[in-house]
């Protein structure tokens, strides 16, 4: 922030940036830029940096959250927090997928993605856990499956896992089956 030879305020730079016009997404982006390791090659940097942001993110619900690590650094997503009861906060938690046939699926809580699989569970795979910034990858979801069937052989864990999923396909839809090929095979 040195423009010659005197420093740039904080608001100054924002201003030059336009990132007060910017859509949320864009400045969610800025946001994230900043706490960067790109941006902070020191983890206690980011984390001053991230401690003060959060607080002013805290108004409107969002944080800039640890999600992983970049060449052993913290790297931070920024995240739109859920309201859940009385001041706890979260995101929704899981992702309903792969259904062998019709479930009867009721929320018992709204507002906290709190289900309940009252016919057919077993026909039903939920993936509870955190969907990273990447999108569901497949080495996750593989991960799930052998952690959560509890299989020591990733081989194995791979052919049983492409089979459920494959059994819950249209058998009409060539073009689901494709895109399902290379979701598995990529």
């Amino acid at each position: 922030m040195i423009r010659f030879q005197e420093d740039w305020t904080t608001k100054y730079l924002v201003e030059q940036l336009r990132a007060f016009e910017a859509p949320d997404s864009r400045f969610g982006h800025f946001l994230e830029g900043l706490a960067s390791p790109a941006a902070l090659p020191d983890e206690q940097a980011q984390h001053r940096f991230v401690e003060p942001a959060n607080r002013h993110l805290q108004p409107v619900d969002a944080q800039l959250r640890l999600e992983g690590e970049d060449d052993g650094y913290p790297l931070f997503q920024l995240v739109q927090l859920v309201q859940v009861g009385r001041g706890a906060r979260r995101r929704p938690r899981n992702l309903t997928f792969a259904t062998l046939g019709k479930p009867d699926i009721r929320f018992t809580s709204a507002l906290d993605n709190d289900i309940e699989i009252a016919e057919r569970a077993d026909q039903v795979l939920i993936y509870d856990r955190p969907v990273g910034k990447n999108g569901l990858l497949r080495c996750d979801l593989l991960t799930w499956w052998q952690e959560t069937r509890e299989s020591s052989d990733p081989e194995q864990a791979n052919r049983s896992l492409y089979g459920r999923m494959r059994a819950s396909l249209p058998a009409k839809s060539e073009g689901q089956k494709n895109l399902f090929w290379l979701y598995h095979n990529n």
